[in-house]
């Protein structure tokens, strides 16, 4: 009843305003009705976050075993991406492909690219297939590259509950590898450290745009028959050493080698096959002095077709199979005739030579689409035919190479077969983006050279090779490959690489960024506590039940990759022997001031407990000279799940007032 009361001297009170008066205390009424809803909002909307991010938490980011898995799994997934590109969306050929030199293009003695349209048929591996594929290769590896390397198995134990089941997800802009592999880790004593189910990793290749892009390409081959238009084009523009039909005022009849007549027509097509260009893609324009190739070496795949960063190329090459036939011919030679006279007195006053021939003609071509943000390839491979000097798949004459009976071979075996010379330039290569950048000679690089599956270990580029001057280089001989990877390793630097086809005269120009190692060793963490008046504690060393995971990844990043051009990952723990500290050092750009993401995760058992995360500029002059390095991180001495998943969701935040990791001389 007081109570009531009170609450009805109020209203009295609000009844003796002035209206004017009324309306602006209603107005704070509604306003503070409102706040108190907002709070409400945003209390259960932040339970609803806590309640579905522990698991994330505690599944994701615990542990090098994670992390390891995860990395195999990219691993595995992005071989076979790149075996799958190799190989016409093939992981593995097909014993009826493989074995069959009619349905396959050989670019190498180990390399064969399955035709996705020979005659008219159309033979286009399915996505369900291909994901089926890269699931398999991931299953079949796994294991071993958990257990085989014996990365753990010095402080772990690890108890396989399940089989391996992957699910490969082929998305428009990136693949997913997802895995569930039920795994507990121990400790060596037997004590349960954490469970492990679902695992994952991506990969920035944009697969599926490339085959959609490669299927496109393939259909509309099948219905406008383009390649054997252009074909067509280039016998008909009457080459003089390609005659086709012609008159011509001699007694002398005209004469054609068959073999140069054949060299000519593959050589026009291994020239103009490669100035076809896609509309929709990333091409270069022909300029306006070249109206013909405007007008038919421009495809139009239809007006849908724009597929973002894609480039098509396409290519012949001499050492592709090839059918030829040319009529009327007397052996090898091709020759005109004589125009009879017959009873027309004008023409029996001079002679006249007369031709007409007709040309089949099979050969195939090697489509390649590559991603221009990442550099990944697809290729895939069609055949050609022209029958009597009109496009005709029908009724083909097969184009086919002779069968290489060895399938199988070993890499010494590849690597005996050098005979195509490679000239590898190798260079140190500073940029910052900013203020430092230059290029200088490297000497003493190992170089290896990769053809699929095989690998070549070729020596080491000199100063001044040859007599060549300021500049490390060295010609190595190679075996051909199609698709060539140069992979360059020097102690620290980062490694290398560059891709290229393998025939004569090509040259590899590589540059290696210095880097530093920084040993685990002397890598110290300092633990503040956050109080309620946002301050910091002072700094306090973390308890030898602590491990600590520092991620670390360079902003720069690889143009042809698009990724951190260095990512190191370094586990702290009291657990740790010396040697495995020694064998994990954080890695840094060196010779310039460069930005890194840095990430760090302190783990009490399996409990998240501290962290950091913020960019970090790492000063040259300082890191050059430095003998150890401190990195601050974050804690809440709560122990309720509520404030360790807050800190967790607001580490970016509350890192940004910590101070920057410091590097001390001594």
């Amino acid at each position: 009843m007081e109570q009531k009361r009170k609450r009805c001297a109020i209203c009295r009170s609000i009844s003796r305003l002035s209206p004017q008066k009324r309306g602006q205390v209603t107005l704070f009424i509604i306003i503070g009705i409102l706040l108190v809803l907002a709070l409400i909002v945003v209390v259960f909307v932040r339970k609803e976050l806590l309640t579905t991010t522990p698991d994330e938490l505690i599944t994701t980011g615990k542990g090098p075993v994670a992390d390891f898995i995860a990395m195999c799994i990219k691993q595995l997934g992005e071989e076979a991406l790149l075996k799958a590109g190799e190989q016409g969306g093939y992981v593995t050929l097909p014993a009826e492909i493989a074995q069959n030199g009619y349905v396959h293009l050989k670019t190498s003695p180990f390399t064969a690219v399955p035709y996705w349209a020979y005659g008219t048929t159309r033979a286009v591996p399915s996505l369900p297939a291909i994901k089926s594929q890269i699931d398999a290769h991931i299953r079949q590896h796994l294991r071993s590259c958990l257990f085989d390397q014996g990365a753990f198995s010095a402080t772990n134990n690890i108890i396989e509950k399940s089989e391996i089941t992957a699910d490969t997800n082929l998305a428009e802009n990136k693949v997913i590898f997802n895995v569930r592999w039920d795994l507990e880790v121990q400790t060596k004593a037997g004590e349960k450290i954490i469970d492990l189910l679902d695992h994952a990793a991506e990969s920035p290749v944009k697969f599926k745009r490339l085959y959609d892009a490669a299927v496109r390409v393939i259909d509309v081959e099948l219905r406008e028959l383009k390649l054997e238009d252009i074909t067509q084009d280039l016998i008909a523009l009457e080459h003089p050493n390609v005659p086709v039909v012609g008159f011509e005022l001699s007694c002398s009849p005209k004469q054609w080698d068959v073999e140069t007549v054949q060299q000519t027509v593959r050589d026009l097509l291994r020239v103009n096959i490669g100035q076809l260009r896609v509309r929709g893609t990333d091409v270069v324009e022909f300029p306006d002095e070249l109206p013909y190739y405007q007008n038919h070496y421009v495809w139009d795949l239809g007006a849908d077709f724009a597929p973002k960063n894609v480039v098509i190329d396409f290519h012949y090459d001499n050492s592709y199979p090839f059918t030829f036939d040319v009529r009327p011919r007397s052996g090898s030679t091709l020759k005109s005739a004589a125009l009879a006279a017959g009873s027309n007195p004008l023409l029996s006053a001079f002679c006249a030579q007369s031709w007409k021939f007709t040309y089949d003609v099979s050969y195939p071509v090697l489509v390649t689409l590559r991603d221009a943000t990442t550099g990944y390839t697809f290729k895939t491979a069609l055949t050609v035919h022209l029958q009597k000097n009109i496009p005709n798949r029908e009724e083909i004459i097969p184009a086919v190479a002779p069968p290489f009976i060895t399938e199988t071979y070993s890499d010494q075996q590849f690597c005996a077969t050098r005979n195509v010379p490679l000239l590898i330039t190798t260079s140190e290569a500073v940029d910052n983006g900013k203020d430092v950048s230059f290029s200088e000679p490297l000497a003493g690089v190992n170089i290896t050279y990769n053809c699929l599956q095989y690998q070549c270990s070729l020596g080491q580029t000199e100063y001044d090779y040859a007599g060549m001057g300021d500049v490390a280089a060295y010609q190595f001989t190679v075996p051909y490959c199609a698709n060539a990877v140069i992979r360059a390793d020097k102690d620290g630097y980062a490694d290398g690489w560059t891709n290229l086809v393998a025939k004569p005269g090509a040259r590899a120009d590589i540059q290696l960024i210095p880097t530093l190692a920084f040993p685990a060793a002397n890598i110290s963490l300092v633990k503040h506590y956050l109080s309620g008046d946002a301050q910091f504690s002072a700094g306090i060393a973390l308890a030898k039940d602590e491990t600590t995971i520092i991620k670390l990844s360079s902003v720069q990043k690889d143009v042809r990759t698009n990724l951190p051009v260095v990512e190191s990952t370094v586990v702290l723990s009291s657990d740790l022997s010396e040697d495995v500290l020694q064998n994990q050092p954080l890695k840094l750009l060196a010779k310039a001031d460069f930005m890194y993401n840095v990430d760090i995760a302190v783990l009490n058992g399996e409990r998240f407990s501290a962290g950091y995360k913020a960019n970090w500029t790492a000063s040259w002059q300082e890191l050059e000279h430095a003998q150890r390095l401190t990195f601050h991180v974050v804690g809440q001495q709560s122990a309720s799940d509520a404030d360790t998943f807050g800190l967790y969701a607001e580490l970016a935040e509350r890192s940004a007032a910590l101070p920057l990791p410091e590097l001390h001389e001594k």
